[in-house]
């Protein structure tokens, strides 16, 4: 199988210079960890979909917490992952 698409990664060093890029182009997705510098995750993601609602959006996280993965959820990720959660 040959590829023909072809893709741009661009990287933000904080949360603010993440949404300043996304102001100024438009990306098919946004990948973001919850703990990015200068905020959380979720608070990016809220502030994402004020610049661009329809972006597709991957939130990642090593931390086992439903409560940020229903936050994801009502903020847009299509879906959580939690096969790397460990208990204890």
């Amino acid at each position: 199988m040959i590829l023909t698409n072809t893709f741009e990664v661009v990287v933000a060093n904080s949360g603010s210079e993440a949404l300043s890029l996304t102001s100024k182009d438009s990306y098919s997705t946004v990948i973001v960890d919850y703990r990015i510098s200068g905020m959380d995750g979720t608070e990016f993601l809220s502030q994402l979909q004020l610049i661009d609602p329809l972006v597709s959006t991957i939130l990642m996280t090593a931390i086992p917490s439903l409560e940020i993965a229903s936050s994801g959820i009502r903020l847009g990720i299509s879906e959580v992952d939690p096969e790397n959660w460990t208990s204890g």
